[in-house]
Order: C-alpha cells, then sequence, then structure tokens
C-alpha cells in the first residue's frame, strides 16, 4: 500500500480510504419508497339528487375529516387518578423525505404504520341502481370511535371471582423411573423362640484313651452297706473255733457284662504325610509315632517289606489273640481344592508268620468318612470305629498297620497334607 505525499494521491496508484476520489456515475434509482400518510379529509360534496327510491339508502359515502378535539374538561375530584384518554389528534404533517443511504440500491427497513386518518365527511346520496332490491357494494370502514368512560370499579377488586367447574381429569401420564431405594428400616423386634428340636442320635463311640496315670488317693468314705458275699478263699491255717454266725442272705445272679477285655494298642503317623490324587503312590506303614511310605505296591492284598527301618515297625503278638476292635481318625492340615479328584480312605491290618510277605487279614479294612474331595478345609476330620469283630491272630505273628487310599477320580496334580492316629484291640485268647 502507497500512502499520500503532501495530502496528494499517487497517479495510478491505490489510495488509501481517506483520499477523495473522482464523483462517479449516478446511480440507478431506488426502490420506491413506502406510502407516506393519508391526505386531510376532502370538503364535503354537493347533496346529490334524490334517488327515484327515497327508502332505499344509496351506497355509504367516504370517510369524513377527523372533528376538532373538544374541550379538556374540568379536573377531577381525584387528581392522582387519571382521567379517561381523550381523542386521538389529528394526524401530523409529513415530515422531510430522508437522505439517501450509503448504498441507494438496497432498500431501507419499512417504517412503522401511520396513524389511521379522521373519519370523512358522508358523501352525497347516488343515484338509485338499475335494481333496487339488489344491495350495493359495502363502504368503507369508519374511524373509531371515542373511547368510553371507564366503568366504575367492582364492590372490592381485590376478591377473585367464584371458582369455575373443575375440568375433566386428564390422561393418565407415563410411569416415572423407578426411585432410589430408601434407607434401611430399623431392625424389628426379636421373633419368639422356636420349638426345640428333636434331639439327635447318639454318635459313635469315641477310641479308648490310654490308661492315665494313678491319681492320689482319695479321702476315706463313709462306710459302705454289706456287700454280697465273696467267694470262699483258700484254706487258712486250722483257727480256733468261732461261734456260728447268722447265714446271709444269697442275692440275685447279675448279668452278664460286655467283654471289656483286651489290650489296646494305638498307631500314629506322628508327622504329617502326603496324599497324592494318583495311582502310583504306595501305602504308608504306620508305626507308633512314626510312618513311612512302603518301596513297593500293594498287588493283591499282598505287600513286600524290605529290610531296613520300615520293616521294624510291624508288631510281634505275645500269645494267641483275637481282634475285637478298630479305629482311625485322620485331620488335614491345609486347605486344598481337589477339584475333581476323590478317593476313599482306609486302614488295614496285615500279617506275616513265616512268609517273607505280609497279607491283608481280611474283616480288618476300616474305610473313613466321608469320601476325600471337594474343597477340603484345614482340620478336616474323617473317621471309623468297626467293634465286634472276632478275627483270630496266632501267637508270634508280625502285625503292620498301613493306611492307604482307593481312587475314584484320578488327578495326578492334586495332593492334600494329613495326619493320622488309630487303635486296635486285641483279647487274649
Amino acid at each position: 500500500m502507497y500512502y499520500p505525499n503532501n495530502d496528494n494521491c499517487w497517479k495510478t496508484r491505490c489510495c488509501p480510504w481517506y483520499c477523495k476520489g473522482d464523483k462517479g456515475d449516478k446511480g440507478d434509482p431506488g426502490p420506491a419508497g413506502p406510502m407516506g400518510p393519508m391526505g386531510p379529509q376532502g370538503i364535503r360534496g354537493v347533496t346529490g339528487a334524490t334517488g327515484a327510491d327515497s327508502t332505499v339508502p344509496g351506497p355509504m359515502g367516504p370517510m369524513g375529516p377527523q372533528g376538532i378535539q373538544g374541550v379538556t374538561g374540568a379536573t377531577g375530584a381525584d387528581s392522582t387518578v387519571p382521567g379517561p384518554m381523550g381523542p386521538q389528534g389529528p394526524q401530523g404533517i409529513r415530515g422531510v423525505t430522508g437522505a439517501t443511504g450509503a448504498d441507494s440500491t438496497v432498500p431501507g427497513p419499512i417504517g412503522p404504520m401511520g396513524p389511521m386518518g379522521p373519519q370523512g365527511i358522508r358523501g352525497v346520496t347516488g343515484a338509485t341502481g338499475a335494481d333496487s332490491t339488489v344491495p350495493g357494494p359495502i363502504g368503507p370502514m369508519g374511524p373509531q370511535g371515542i373511547r368510553g368512560v371507564t366503568g366504575a370499579t367492582g364492590a372490592d377488586s381485590t376478591v377473585p371471582g367464584p371458582v369455575g367447574p373443575e375440568g375433566p381429569q386428564g390422561a393418565e401420564g407415563l410411569q416415572g423411573p423407578q426411585g432410589i431405594e430408601g434407607p434401611q428400616g430399623p431392625q424389628g423386634a426379636e421373633g419368639a423362640q422356636g420349638v426345640q428340636g428333636i434331639e439327635g442320635p447318639i454318635g459313635p463311640q469315641g477310641i479308648q484313651g490310654l490308661v492315665g496315670p494313678i491319681g492320689p488317693q482319695g479321702l476315706i468314705g463313709p462306710e459302705g452297706p454289706q456287700g454280697i458275699r465273696g467267694e470262699i478263699g483258700p484254706t487258712g491255717p486250722q483257727g480256733l473255733e468261732g461261734p456260728e454266725g447268722p447265714q446271709g442272705i444269697q442275692g440275685e445272679v447279675g448279668p452278664t457284662g460286655a467283654d471289656l477285655s483286651g489290650s489296646l494298642i494305638p498307631y500314629s503317623t506322628g508327622l504329617p504325610f502326603a496324599i497324592f490324587m494318583h495311582a502310583n503312590q504306595h501305602p504308608h506303614s504306620v508305626g507308633f509315632g512314626v510312618h513311612g511310605e512302603l518301596p513297593h505296591p500293594l498287588i493283591d492284598g499282598t505287600l513286600e517289606v524290605a529290610d531296613g527301618l520300615i520293616a521294624g515297625f510291624p508288631f510281634f503278638t505275645a500269645r494267641d489273640s483275637v481282634i475285637t476292635d478298630m479305629g482311625v481318625s485322620m485331620m488335614t492340615i491345609e486347605d486344598v481344592d481337589l477339584g475333581a479328584a476323590s478317593a476313599n480312605m482306609y486302614m488295614q491290618l496285615f500279617s506275616k508268620t513265616t512268609t517273607p510277605r505280609f497279607v491283608a487279614i481280611p474283616g480288618t479294612k476300616v474305610v473313613m468318612t466321608p469320601p476325600l474331595t471337594g474343597n477340603v478345609t484345614k482340620g478336616a476330620t474323617f473317621e471309623n470305629i468297626v467293634n465286634n469283630l472276632n478275627i483270630p491272630v496266632a501267637a508270634g505273628t508280625r502285625l503292620m498297620l498301613i493306611i492307604h487310599k482307593d481312587l475314584t477320580q484320578e488327578d495326578s496334580t492334586k495332593s492334600i497334607v494329613a495326619m493320622m492316629s488309630g487303635s486296635v484291640n486285641l483279647r487274649s485268647v
């Protein structure tokens, strides 16, 4: 861009906006302006001649000029209250046409509508038409009349009118969204105590414990009633002949007591042992607080025990005996999920006399309940007791107790750790 030098524009150069150029050609005429206001009412014309039928009115004449504004009335009693609106004044003189806008080709905005002119004087009745029974065309609308006086104020404008009649009931709206759950209510009163349940069955008899140490001697109790006469003892030395005493009453024969004779032989693994849920694990031999896995599997009810520590676990019987009772209990020491794997754990006695191998004693297999499967928690117990056995054992027999499993569903990735204890009751014969 070039700027002027000494307030003159360079020739053939672009001049700034403040440099005045040559007068341009006359532009095209702009669009027609808005219609001006209605002119003043004309003078009333001469009354025309009476028509052929004076009873039929002629067409309505043009609107007459607006009347002169009346004299202002006297001020009312209360000057703070405005009086009624006066009649509309005559139309003002038309103003001077404004200057043409910057761009005469663009029409300006439409101006506001001017006020309605005054009503003209009623024209002369025209001549009667050819057919007087047909009404002539409707004349132009007359001017608006003067506003009437404001009516008196009602008795009490502050009191609302009577309530209108109740409208018809609307259609039922859509169901709204469910509300937010309210807070928990207070705890209800404690209910009445329920009926006592039926007493459960008596559980199985527990394993007989070891004989405890002899306690201190108690105080001498009161003298009891005379007991039943005992059996005659061996003949003592001949004493002096005493006086003959009275004969006692002979008692009834008592019932036969339970046969609780025999010796309870306890067994225990001592330390925990692992149970693998696959078929390749060998049985465990259990001694008195010790255990060990046998080096050979159980084949057709026969076990082979090599020389070594486990060979010393079997128990040697000193006389002919009878196995009358057996009991076993196993407890897990960890939480384990065995999944689909399952097995039945059992304890069994094996015997050996002159043969080199131990053979299972029929009737001594004690299966623990429940089965070992699923999610096993720490401290779970698996037990069983078998009574009223009558299995003879000859003197000089070596008895070995083993703990093993019968797999019902194998899974080589699963195992569990547990401890076991048991007992066998032998009665001499």
